[in-house]
């Protein structure tokens, strides 16, 4: 934590953007702790680095691997806090773990809540997909 120390600085037009990860937007509507929110972006970090190395089971889907004690240190957080944000994130249809034998690290499946422009990107690609649209938005 030492780095957080530093002096701010104000933005200006030629500043880098400092490291970050991504925070999807449908996390801000639904009922999960911050903590869980937290770990979902980190989460999707990873995930986004296996979908660019290709790291995918049978079915396509993309999984992480990102140990329990790992995911403490990352978000600063004990294990049973860790633990509570990953069954609420398991509730709420955001992610699977899949046990691999010999391992005591689950593959992780994430999901996304796509918005509309993503659906129509999805259905694109796999006309198979049914459209779910939401309340007040119109069916593709």
């Amino acid at each position: 934590m030492s780095d957080i120390q530093q002096t701010p600085v104000y933005i200006r037009c030629d500043t880098q953007r400092p490291q970050y990860i991504p925070f999807p937007v449908f996390l801000m509507d639904l009922p999960l702790s911050l903590t869980a929110k937290l770990v979902y972006a980190q989460m999707l970090s990873r995930a986004l680095l296996s979908q660019k190395n290709g790291w995918t089971d049978k079915e396509g889907r993309v999984y992480i691997l990102f140990p329990e004690s790992e995911m403490c240190k990352t978000v600063h957080k004990g294990l049973t806090t860790i633990k509570t944000a990953l069954r609420d994130l398991e509730k709420a249809g955001l992610l699977e773990k899949a046990p691999q034998p010999h391992s005591s690290v689950n593959r992780i499946r994430l999901k996304i809540i796509p918005d509309s422009k993503t659906r129509k990107k999805e259905q694109a690609v796999n006309p198979g997909i049914r459209d779910y649209s939401y309340e007040g938005e119109e069916s593709l």
